[in-house]
């Protein structure tokens, strides 16, 4: 998922994820989970600094469990949960993806061998 309220910024991040191959929800903000359905499938969100202020719950207990900010400059980790990573914009195109893939195989349990 990806939540930034820029149209232009959103486009080029949905753009990047798409093209490695993720499925991708791009909106300009969040009140709340509810409003989207099938959220609780959604593996990863990036999600801009100035969406933050739309979403009506706590960015601290966000249920998505891979997520990654991106900001402007500014160090928000005060008010972030620690399964998220703090990017700085511009990040697109690969570097975004490998944050991206980074934080959803931090989630992401490893296969157990298949037994011989």
């Amino acid at each position: 998922m990806v939540v930034v309220p820029d149209a232009s910024l959103r486009d080029s991040t949905a753009f990047a994820l798409e093209a490695e191959g993720y499925a991708v929800i791009a909106v300009p903000w969040l009140k709340s989970l509810e409003d989207l359905p099938g959220w609780a499938t959604i593996s990863g969100a990036v999600v801009d600094d100035k969406a933050l202020g739309f979403y009506e719950g706590d960015w601290m207990a966000f249920p998505i469990p891979a997520i990654a900010l991106m900001i402007d400059g500014f160090n928000p980790r005060a008010r972030w949960p620690d399964h998220g990573a703090v990017i700085l914009k511009p990040l697109l195109g690969r570097s975004l993806v490998e944050v991206v893939e980074d934080r959803i195989s931090a989630i992401t349990p490893t296969p157990l061998p298949s037994p011989t």
